[in-house]
């Protein structure tokens, strides 16, 4: 039984008001920002800020020294902004309430928290000619899943430059995603794109620093085409299929890349590379496999895009393994939990599930492959201490999950 899991991420503001006699309009006022770091105290060199409300949308940015002031807004208005470092070295801080008194400027204190960042630019690999509208996607190391979703926060200017940050520090894998679907996504890859994962590149963010990555070439695009079928060669609907592991907590709701009532499915705009394709249903029936038939990424036959060209490959899906069990407080006592099955090699995220209301789980849509579970029970995130066999077609009962 699956149910929603919302996480909130509360971000500290800390902003403060004092007013101070402006040279303006009597009918007009101003807001000056002092923009700090939060752990250190020192200016946000690059902070900008965005206020909005009474008909106005105005944006300013500092001139190195952590200050901005945004003039001439009509008084005693009802106004918002936000605040943000423009080199991605700070959390923006939204839903600040600037209050403007006419013939005054109002100083509002705002604390960002650190973060890190990259920059780099994206071309075309043919012509090196700058491309707009190229989206990054910066993914933690180790990379446990993709999600599925049609919008990116990350994406090129018209000269080809994009920050990608804030971020936590920490080690990142690049996914590039134009929106013109002429250019194929890739993984960005030591020496130009890649569609296999463990070629991709590494970059390390460093807490309020920028890191340069290498210059992105994009290449022209190819497509995958081709049917699922279950083992009695009955074409099969909704079975979803992706170039990388597909996240599926937050479900496949796009379904660019699912198959229709017949069980034919593309995928449009991949980069010229081999690729391993993954296929699942939601459905829990059918195992999650991979081209050639695979329990797992390592194990996939790479499928081969061409520019400009079809490629295609086919997929015979057989029936699903399961794992049963409950989920235990410390006492032994049923208590609810989130249950989260991995492929013990790759590390790849396959399904997820929820205890029931009798606190059984159920986690299913398992290849032939070893497993590693992870569990929350009362907000403590556990393994289960050992890998677990499963095989196509049978079921593995009796694993209790106890709280840690």
């Amino acid at each position: 039984m699956k149910r929603l899991l919302f996480a909130a991420v509360c971000l500290p503001i800390v902003a403060a008001l004092t007013a101070v006699p402006a040279k303006a309009n009597s009918a007009t006022g101003a807001v000056k920002f002092v923009v700090t770091d939060e752990l250190d105290g020192t200016p946000v060199r690059d902070a900008c800020a965005w206020v909005y409300g009474e008909g106005q949308d105005r944006r300013e940015c500092t001139s190195g020294d952590g200050t901005l002031v945004v003039r001439d807004l009509p008084a005693n208005g009802y106004y918002s902004a936000s605040v943000w470092d423009s080199a991605g070295t700070h959390y923006t801080v939204n839903d600040l309430r600037p209050s403007v008194v006419a013939g005054e400027t109002a100083e509002m204190r705002v604390s960002l928290r650190p973060a890190a960042a990259f920059r780099t630019t994206v071309v075309d690999s043919r012509t090196r000619a700058p491309l707009a509208g190229v989206c990054v996607e910066p993914h933690a190391v180790p990379v446990a899943g993709v999600v599925d979703r049609d919008y990116s926060w990350y994406c090129t200017d018209d000269s080809g430059t994009l920050i990608v940050g804030p971020l936590d520090p920490n080690t990142y894998q690049f996914f590039v995603k134009p929106n013109d679907k002429t250019y194929g996504s890739q993984w960005v890859g030591v020496r130009g794109g890649t569609g296999d994962l463990r070629q991709a590149h590494k970059g390390v963010a460093r807490l309020r620093e920028t890191t340069v990555l290498p210059q992105i070439a994009v290449d022209p695009s190819g497509t995958i085409t081709g049917t699922a079928k279950d083992n009695t060669g009955t074409p099969l609907p909704r079975v979803c299929v992706f170039p990388f592991a597909a996240d599926p907590r937050l479900g496949f709701r796009f379904s660019e890349n699912c198959t229709d009532t017949n069980g034919n499915y593309r995928i449009r705009g991949l980069g010229p590379y081999a690729w391993p394709l993954e296929f699942l249903q939601d459905t829990g029936k059918f195992a999650t496999q991979w081209s050639g038939g695979a329990g797992d990424r390592f194990s996939a036959v790479p499928v081969t895009v061409w520019a400009g060209g079809t490629t295609v490959s086919n997929a015979t899906l057989v029936p699903a393994a399961k794992i049963t069990g409950r989920t235990l407080d410390r006492t032994g006592r049923p208590a609810f939990g989130y249950i989260y099955a991995y492929n013990a090699r790759t590390g790849d995220i396959i399904t997820w599930d929820t205890s029931d209301d009798d606190d059984n789980f159920e986690v299913n849509g398992l290849a032939t492959q070893d497993v590693r579970i992870s569990y929350i029970i009362k907000d403590k995130t556990c393994w289960y201490p050992k890998p677990i066999p499963v095989v196509a077609g049978e079921v593995v009962k009796g694993v209790d999950l106890t709280e840690c």
